[in-house]
């Protein structure tokens, strides 16, 4: 059974599969039945189709070739169902562009699940629960530019971890860095020293809410640019000097929630504004590090707490 909200918009009920001779014509399909598996061909030769939106419909299996002959669609909405693994072969070439999984159980993605997604732009993964990252994800994704991984159960980032991941885009005629990738409130308790070898530029990046104790010389190593980075609420101790040394400078730093007592000089000079709020820094590296921001006239602003400057 179905509805029609609008000239081409379809509401289904009660329905295990859907084609052009269901309906034909339609461009929005938004689905409320009850359907524990998504068979080979389940939504298939729909011509005008681009936006499918199936939450809440208690969806376990997604077969491979699930979505067959779909040429205009660009959002797939599954989230909120009980899906365990992305299989290859589920999403492989479709023209999606936003891809929206989070809610759901998803422990395993299968290497080449999101390979040759030539559109993809947005994914969104969160609240799920994977234990790994793996490095062989997302080849042939071009124009991937937010990546949402938070609140899964990811223990480490491995070695190249995003190497096969285009970090900028170009936009009226201009190659820009824009790819964020959302990595929060996971359980990354190390970070491999190669893990961002193979991309020199990001936008965002989130670590916040994991349980990272110390940033090595050579953990960001690779980036040469990054705008901001969250590394908020972490038990982080220690910041190597040069940790940050082949960065340009930050406009964020946010290491605020965390262990430390003194950061280097060399690591405050490289962001414009450093949040270290709710730590437990000493005063005289506070004000050491204040006077020398003073000194070499630079306009860093350090976000902090503390009494020991207020007089």
């Amino acid at each position: 059974m179905f509805h029609e909200r609008k000239n081409s918009d379809v509401l289904l009920n009660n329905v295990k599969s859907i084609d052009r001779h269901l309906i034909p014509n339609a461009v929005f399909i938004k689905v409320n039945a009850n359907i524990s598996a998504l068979y080979k061909g389940s939504v298939r030769n729909l011509a005008d189709l681009k936006k499918l939106s199936m939450p809440k419909c208690g969806i376990k299996i997604v077969l491979p070739q699930a979505f067959q002959n779909l040429p205009k669609l660009k959002i797939v909405h599954l989230q909120d169902n009980k899906i365990e693994i992305i299989q290859n072969g589920v999403f492989n070439y479709l023209p999606i562009v936003e891809l929206y999984l989070q809610r759901n159980q998803i422990r395993i993605i299968q290497p080449e699940a999101f390979d040759n997604m030539p559109n993809l732009f947005k994914i969104h993964m969160n609240n799920n629960q994977l234990q790994q990252w793996d490095n062989n994800w997302f080849k042939n994704t071009p124009k991937l530019t937010l990546i949402y991984f938070r609140r899964n159960q990811i223990q480490t980032i491995p070695l190249k971890a995003f190497a096969n991941i285009k970090t900028s885009h170009g936009n009226n005629g201009n190659e820009m860095v824009d790819m964020k990738i959302y990595l929060s409130r996971n359980n990354i308790s190390s970070i491999h020293l190669q893990a961002f070898q193979g991309i020199d530029a990001l936008n965002e990046l989130w670590l916040d809410r994991n349980y990272i104790e110390k940033i090595d010389v050579n953990t960001f190593s690779h980036i040469k640019e990054l705008d901001k980075l969250f590394l908020q609420r972490n038990y982080i101790s220690d910041v190597d000097k040069h940790a940050f040394r082949n960065f340009e400078v930050m406009s964020l730093l946010n290491l605020s929630n965390n262990e430390l007592t003194c950061l280097p000089y060399e690591v405050i000079s490289k962001a414009r504004v450093i949040n270290i709020t709710k730590s437990n820094i000493y005063c005289d590296c506070l004000l050491y590090l204040s006077e020398k921001l003073e000194e070499d006239e630079l306009p860093n602003e350090i976000l902090h707490d503390s009494e020991c400057l207020l007089d």
